[in-house]
């Protein structure tokens, strides 16, 4: 009764969150001349930029630098992957059709608007080049504060921002265009960058190249951040972009159902962690070192596919409690799911006919792909198969 109480709260929450949203979100008015063209790039167009595969004639991501490098060759390989990142993102938002797909905040309320992550790692950039102490001012104290931090989703109640006012995107634009300057500004220029480092000091203890390394890779998480939340938009708000790598070819290939081949693997030790003289930009759970103790135990000899979680949805797993955790429960009745997040139901309630939403597609749901479930529909799908297997 307890968590029955909390959850009807936090939906109740939500759902007043949402009226607010849909009024505090509306998008200013805003010229869209330059989207989709020469003038939306704020760095190096995408064919003029490192990485670019002219025989695909997409951008492709580069290979992460050492951070461990001195002079001219860290400065220059720097140089290439932020460039080749910041372009890897605005080629991402260029596949929103218009100013509204910005502005328009995720059904589920539990995230900012696209427009927030357009920003978001130029104010990254900003702040921690000033916390490495290699500037000594923002670029913006509004905007600097405004981008700064998203949301955690796994907090029902976390986004506590309901009366945003989002600036013009050509406002976003031009600070996303100043903060590049003074990032290269510090590749180019800061001295920290020739400084050495011994064989035993840590990768992480020079602050200036280290907070370089960050801002390249927090700009490529939110590549996933980002075209997850397209993925979550209403289909005709975006397009495929130009530039962007093409599908692999069997999302579209003729698919089939291969049974659960399940086999044997030994137990034994496994050492996770990284030393903190690694040569390449690691964040701070991913060192020191553990080791675990694995028992024997048996798993899929492939991913399971989206054809062998269908079985799943069709057996009535979303339904039946006892497949389910506590917590996954919660969540799952919370949500009224009753299929992976990304299926759209396209036939009769029961006949199970689904197709599958990409980025910037919907496609007949391929079966021999791998399903995307989250933790919940994980355990509840492996409970369910122990159960059917024996």
């Amino acid at each position: 009764m307890l968590r029955a109480s909390r959850l009807l709260r936090v939906e109740l929450r939500l759902g007043a969150a949402r009226r607010r949203l849909s009024l505090a979100y509306s998008p200013p008015l805003t010229g869209a001349d330059y989207l989709h063209t020469p003038k939306f790039w704020t760095g190096l167009e995408p064919q003029n930029t490192p990485g670019f595969d002219a025989e695909r004639n997409c951008l492709a991501s580069l290979k992460a630098p050492d951070l461990r490098e001195r002079g001219p060759k860290l400065r220059d390989t720097l140089e290439d992957y932020f460039e080749n990142g910041w372009a890897l993102t605005e080629v991402l938002f260029s596949s929103l059709r218009g100013p509204e797909a910005y502005y328009r905040p995720p059904a589920h309320g539990l995230r900012h608007p696209l427009v927030f992550y357009y920003g978001h790692p130029a104010a990254l950039a900003v702040n921690k080049l000033r916390v490495a102490g290699a500037l000594t001012k923002g670029l913006c104290d509004d905007f600097d504060v405004l981008f700064e931090t998203g949301v955690d989703e796994m907090s029902w109640d976390d986004l506590d921002t309901p009366s945003t006012r989002w600036p013009e995107l050509q406002e976003v634009r031009e600070y996303r265009s100043k903060a590049r300057d003074l990032v290269l500004d510090v590749i180019r220029n800061h001295p920290a960058l020739d400084e050495p480092i011994s064989s035993k000091e840590a990768t992480d203890s020079k602050f200036v190249v280290w907070s370089l390394g960050m801002i390249c890779e927090h700009e490529r998480i939110h590549l996933e951040t980002s075209t997850t939340l397209m993925r979550e938009l209403p289909i005709d708000d975006v397009s495929r972009p130009s530039y962007w790598p093409p599908d692999h070819p069997s999302v579209t290939a003729e698919t089939s159902v291969a049974p659960v081949e399940l086999v044997s693997v030994n137990g034994g030790s496994i050492e996770l962690g990284k030393p903190r003289t690694h040569s390449t930009y690691s964040w701070d759970n991913e060192y020191g070192s553990r080791v675990i103790e694995a028992r024997p135990f048996k798993a899929s000899r492939t991913q399971v596919t989206n054809g062998q979680y269908l079985d799943f949805v069709k057996a009535g797993g979303y339904a039946s409690p006892e497949h389910w955790s506590e917590d996954g429960w919660a969540w799952r009745s919370f949500r009224n799911t009753k299929w992976p997040h990304f299926w759209e139901r396209t036939g009769p309630q029961g006949v199970h006919e689904y197709a599958l939403r990409l980025p910037f597609d919907e496609v007949p749901l391929p079966l021999d792909l791998p399903a995307e479930v989250n933790k919940h529909e994980a355990h509840a799908y492996a409970k369910w198969l122990s159960s059917e297997k024996g």
